[in-house]
């Protein structure tokens, strides 16, 4: 069955089982760097805001063998664990004053953006926008958050400012920054890699004398094996700016004087490479080359290995600790 067929099959599966109790809509749904996904809304009669459940991986589990009813019972499922986890009610989202306090802010690209741009609160930052959103986790489904729209600041009665005076304080305090070598970062990659696979190939072990090994024998292992894989030559020294959550980390490089201190902290002036929306690379000014070669650099990398929705720049940027600034290069 084809996606648009699909989407349209749920819709009807949904409706039979809510009857007149609620509306079910079908709704594209623009996302970052002018991704559109398909969702569905189910709107209950007398609630004011209902969340969007996007289709696509739905679809994907449709094809790899789960029925149509299957998939209508979970997203019948998903809606209804977040309205009991709400009390059935989202009328809190009415008031400002009961959502400042998880109110964040992120970054985009300006340029991939506009027409999203022209719907939500922003603050223009070098060549990206700083926008803003609610978060769900624990509220909604897991991870989940509202983008905040103009319609939203015009029911709350207030604008852009007070948002983002509100997301400072929220955004460095809930979600905290880490500054990790590249070295830790790859290693925690490659231990990560090798336990699963270390986990594996032990499941798929037939041999019935084969002893499991505890959590920190596998750690252990894993570590050790990357030890020996490790490169002695030097390196050129690199720095991975996120969160500790690791998602939307990138803004972490408006963190109050986090520039600043860095900066201090190698005596010299570096610069800023967008990885992703979730993270930073900082290169120190003596080791970086020339500024073209990593505006190539990010750009290819882009281009081959970032997911489209998660591109957060092909720019490359430069913080000058003279002027305390960070400056497009």
């Amino acid at each position: 069955m084809e996606f648009l067929k699909f989407t349209e099959t749920v819709k009807q599966g949904l409706a039979d089982y809510f009857g007149e109790g609620a509306d079910i809509m079908l709704t594209p749904v623009k996302k970052n760097n002018g991704v559109i996904l398909n969702g569905v809304v189910i709107k209950e009669k007398d609630s004011y805001i209902a969340p969007t459940i996007y289709l696509e991986g739905f679809y994907e589990e449709y094809r790899k063998g789960k029925s149509l009813g299957e998939t209508v019972l979970r997203i019948i499922k998903l809606y209804e664990h977040s309205r009991v986890e709400n009390g059935g009610d989202l009328e809190f989202f009415k008031e400002y004053e009961k959502v400042r306090k998880k109110i964040y802010y992120k970054l985009i690209n300006a340029g991939k953006n506009k027409e999203l741009l022209e719907e939500i609160p922003y603050i223009p930052y070098l060549d990206l926008a700083i926008v803003f959103y609610y978060d769900c986790s624990g509220d909604l489904f897991g991870n989940a958050a509202i983008l905040i729209k103009n319609s939203h600041l015009k029911m709350w009665g207030t604008d852009v400012y007070a948002v983002y005076k509100d997301a400072v304080v929220n955004t460095p305090k809930y979600n905290p920054c880490e500054i990790k070598t590249m070295e830790e970062v790859m290693k925690e990659i490659l231990v990560a890699d090798m336990k699963e696979e270390l986990w594996n190939s032990m499941r798929n072990e037939a041999a019935s004398d084969c002893v499991p090994l505890s959590e920190e024998c596998m750690d252990q292992l894993a570590r050790q094996m990357v030890k020996q894989m490790e490169e002695t030559e030097e390196q050129t020294p690199m720095y991975v700016l996120s969160n500790t959550e690791r998602t939307h980390g990138a803004a972490c490089i408006l963190y109050g004087n986090l520039l600043e201190d860095f900066s201090k902290r190698l005596n010299d002036n570096f610069y800023v490479l967008p990885s992703s929306v979730h993270e930073m690379i900082l290169i120190p000014a003596a080791f970086a080359g020339k500024a073209s070669e990593l505006k190539s650099m990010v750009s290819e990398i882009n281009e081959t290995q970032v997911e489209e929705e998660e591109i957060l720049s092909n720019s490359v940027y430069f913080f000058n600790r003279l002027t305390k600034k960070l400056e497009l290069a």
